[in-house]
């Protein structure tokens, strides 16, 4: 970054270490916002969230397995799931950086869990041990820790959560 735009990104980093960031950018969140699978938005859509997964070799599987929190022009969040086993693995979901801490992902992951209850399949992830925001982001959205995982759906440093399938 040249020297003339480094205090300004101190005062962004500032804003954003202090919690103040997200005042300001609830202001500016769109408004009505929709959640919907990729394939009815446009790939440019999936872009705004997902562009390093573009040179993906299977990133055509990935755009049609992601769900995405729409605002006016752009993406704001996206959400990818993986079928695996008669569930779903949720293998990666990001929000915007300047629209993180706002509750955007709580909002996409009630609409893909919504999705699961009626098509009645469970979903299940794997998060970092020391993630506990994420993990927080998870139980609230009825996710628990799994205590006994098959080998090959757990990573060394991470936890499995599941969710199982709701009774309607």
């Amino acid at each position: 970054m040249s020297g003339a735009l480094a205090p300004l990104r101190r005062l962004l980093l500032a804003l954003e270490a202090s919690g103040a960031w997200r005042s300001i950018v609830r202001r500016f969140v769109p408004s009505p916002l929709e959640t919907v699978p990729a394939l009815r938005a446009c790939r440019e859509r999936w872009l705004d969230v997902y562009s390093d997964l573009a040179r993906h070799k299977e990133c055509e599987r990935l755009v049609g397995e992601t769900w995405l929190l729409l605002g006016p022009r752009r993406a704001l969040a996206g959400l990818i799931l993986t079928p695996r086993d008669g569930s779903y693995l949720l293998h990666t979901m990001r929000v915007r950086r300047p629209f993180r801490g706002v509750g955007l992902g709580g909002l996409l992951l009630c609409a893909v869990l919504d999705a699961a209850d009626e098509q009645r399949i469970g979903i299940w992830l794997q998060v970092r041990e020391d993630n506990t925001a994420a993990r927080r982001l998870y139980e609230r959205h009825g996710f628990r820790q799994v205590n006994a995982p098959a080998p090959e759906r757990r990573r060394p440093d991470h936890v499995v959560l599941e969710r199982p399938i709701a009774h309607r």
